[in-house]
């Protein structure tokens, strides 16, 4: 019954940083950009924080992939071992709350360089599917 519930767990976790507001949707490389008004200032500081942010992102997301293949392995493995199968789950929810902090400290810094006009704007852009 514990598996099961770790495995409801894990299901649930995979958009828990798209509750960040704004960090659901690359608005930054989006078409909605050019209608923001945004001044060069701004264009350049976003242009530099998501630079800042994507080597850092990448290492995030591969060990996100790691510790899902980690812990895939350690529930489908013959001599099933449940203390490896839990380092392998507390291994994976520490990768997704890494990547989802990091996700969040864009946003933070991407939110800051937005007026509040602009951010308003910006969330009445949002695609119908994100939240």
């Amino acid at each position: 019954m514990r598996s099961l519930g770790l495995v409801f767990l894990l299901a649930t976790l995979p958009g828990a940083a798209q509750h960040i507001p704004g960090s659901s949707w690359a608005w930054w490389a989006s078409p909605v950009v050019r209608d923001m008004n945004l001044s060069q200032q701004q264009l350049e500081k976003i242009h530099t924080t998501v630079r800042e942010y994507r080597p850092r992102l990448i290492d995030l997301r591969g060990a996100v992939q790691k510790a899902e293949l980690d812990v895939e392995d350690a529930f489908n493995d013959e001599n099933f071992d449940a203390k490896r199968a839990t380092e392998a789950v507390d291994h994976l929810l520490e990768a997704r709350g890494d990547l989802g902090k990091a996700l969040a400290q864009l946003s933070l810094r991407l939110r800051a360089t937005l007026s509040a006009d602009q951010w308003r704007d910006l969330q009445r852009r949002k695609p119908r599917n994100e939240k």
